[in-house]
């Protein structure tokens, strides 16, 4: 049925990239056995407990995609380290509001706040590479990163939310 919907309109299913993945809602039976997972557009969908106790689907950041936004963070840090603070202060808010715009949904609090975790680390580590005083974590603070989104927050009202923390 789908590869016919695709062909409608130009377009082939990939076989070797395609599988059917058993994502039903898991029951409450002790077989032991746990549902699917798939990933899909760069998260990770699974099934999770509510805090009431029912199932619901839940997504996170890939593995994948994370770890080469860790990656990029890194170079860019490291390879911009010269620019005037101001400046780069303004390029790391316009790269993580645009990964919170993306990856920002329910369920994924984890991976946002690793991300504003490891850039922070990553920006403060390169900056004291410049030579000179090293700055200090209470000196870093004052001029840092903005806040990253609060845990537990649903991201609904996320355009929102960033454009009160982040100044635009």
């Amino acid at each position: 049925m789908l590869p016919k919907r695709f062909a409608k309109y130009g377009l082939e299913i990939n076989s070797d990239k395609t599988q059917v993945v058993e994502f039903g809602r898991p029951r409450r039976s002790s077989s032991g056995r746990r549902p699917g997972t798939f990933t899909f557009l760069g998260f990770v969908h699974y099934w999770g407990k509510t805090r009431r106790g029912g199932y619901t689907i839940k997504r996170k950041t890939e593995g994948k995609r994370l770890g080469r936004t860790l990656g990029e963070f890194w170079r860019w840090c490291r390879n911009n380290r010269h620019r005037p603070l101001q400046e780069q202060y303004a390029s790391l808010c316009a790269k993580l509001r645009g990964y919170y715009q993306y990856y920002g949904i329910r369920c994924n609090t984890e991976c946002l706040n690793l991300v504003y975790y490891r850039g922070r680390r990553a920006w403060h580590y390169w900056l004291n590479r410049r030579g000179g005083r090293k700055m200090t974590w209470q000196a870093f603070g004052r001029g840092s990163i903005p806040a990253a989104p609060a845990q537990g927050r649903e991201r609904r009202g996320l355009r929102r939310f960033l454009e009160n923390i982040l100044p635009l």
